[in-house]
């Protein structure tokens, strides 16, 4: 019908310069600017390419998380307000600490509360960050329900079969337990590294505890070695003439030498 689907990503040049300036203040050359959930895409792609059925993929970061949705060659994604930060923000204002203290007590001993009856922790601080982690998480789930069923009604698709969880905020103890009661399907991790060669010097148990953090920063290594199904670069014009311009300096100083000799 003459309809094409068309992905949209922007960035603010400044933010990506400051970026730029960071790592080249180290020697390192900047060449892609990739965005994360298409990067997160091409992970997956490479790596579950061969699962059939429609896939949920979770990616809860810090203050924003990521709904991603794979089914044959579609692909659908929506970011939401909710990440891991609300549970640390929420537990600092009820129990009146700063909310680095209360970071730090989330990661060192919170959990997400268990659904129905069940014995509650001794300790009154992790019951209560333990239930903070549950109202948050049971927001998110509105969240992804509500981009599945805009999925499944607007773009034509199916029904999820599977879940994969990512991101920083998805390691909380019993998160995959959460979502599995809650979306009543089975829930696994997401591992980045699953058709990827790992070097034998890199330690594979240290390498598992947290390889559910890795899928942008593998997506974006394939994009040098694969032919991904999502390739953008948000590299602005002027970085990319700042770029050229450096690479030029040693060729115009020594012009400049030899103009002077």
């Amino acid at each position: 019908d003459g309809a094409r689907e068309v992905l949209l990503v922007a960035i603010k040049a400044e933010v990506v310069d400051k970026l730029f300036a960071v790592g080249e203040s180290v020697g390192l050359k900047m060449e892609v600017v990739d965005a994360s959930m298409s990067a997160l895409a091409n992970a997956f792609r490479y790596n579950y390419g061969d699962v059939e059925g429609c896939s949920l993929l979770i990616d809860i970061g810090a203050k924003t998380s990521n709904v991603l949705l794979f089914e044959k060659n579609k692909f659908y994604v929506r970011t939401v307000p909710v990440g891991a930060n609300t549970i640390s923000q929420e537990y600092s204002a009820e129990s009146k600490v700063p909310f680095a203290e209360a970071e730090k007590f989330k990661i060192a001993q919170g959990f997400v509360s268990l659904g129905g009856a069940y014995e509650e922790p001794d300790d009154p601080k992790v019951a209560a960050v333990s239930k903070v982690a549950r109202n948050v998480l049971t927001r998110l789930h509105m969240q992804v329900n509500q981009t599945v069923q805009f999925y499944r009604t607007q773009q034509g698709g199916s029904a999820p079969q599977r879940v994969f969880l990512c991101g920083g905020g998805s390691v909380m103890a019993y998160s995959a337990e959460f979502f599995q009661e809650k979306l009543n399907l089975p829930v696994e991790y997401f591992s980045p590294f699953r058709n990827i060669q790992i070097d034998p010097s890199v330690n594979i148990e240290e390498l598992e505890k947290s390889a559910s953090f890795f899928g942008e920063v593998v997506g974006l290594g394939l994009r040098n070695i694969a032919d991904c199904p999502i390739e953008l670069n948000l590299l602005p014009k002027s970085s990319k003439a700042r770029q050229d311009f450096n690479s030029k300096k040693p060729f115009l100083v020594a012009a400049a030498f030899v103009a002077a000799a």
